[in-house]
């Protein structure tokens, strides 16, 4: 696997920003975005045995709603902005002949 690994990190002269790529389209929204759409699931009324009440009555449950939101919003922000930042690099790399040829070590 160490070999696999090695080739295709040499053969993508952009290695470290393909990296950046991957991490806002799947880190962001498994640290972050999930985590409030699974508060939302577990809150739903569907889900709650027949004496469990799932309504946001107290404070506590009104605060997770809000941190809730807040995650899922910046979750929707940063992996837009991050997914721009890291093409624009990759762009901006290759125009500036910044990226090495392929097996330059």
């Amino acid at each position: 696997m160490w070999t696999v690994g090695f080739i295709i990190a040499k053969l993508i002269p952009f290695f470290n920003q393909l990296l950046t790529i991957i991490s806002p389209l799947f880190s962001v929204w498994f640290t972050f975005g999930l985590c409030g759409v699974m508060w939302f699931y577990d809150i739903h009324p569907l889900f709650a045995k027949n004496d469990e009440s799932r309504a946001l009555d107290t404070p506590m449950k009104k605060l997770l709603y809000i941190c809730s939101i807040i995650a899922i919003v910046l979750s929707v922000a940063t992996a837009p902005l991050g997914l721009y930042s890291a093409a624009e690099s990759i762009k901006a790399g290759y125009s500036a002949g910044t990226f090495s040829h392929r097996f330059s070590c």
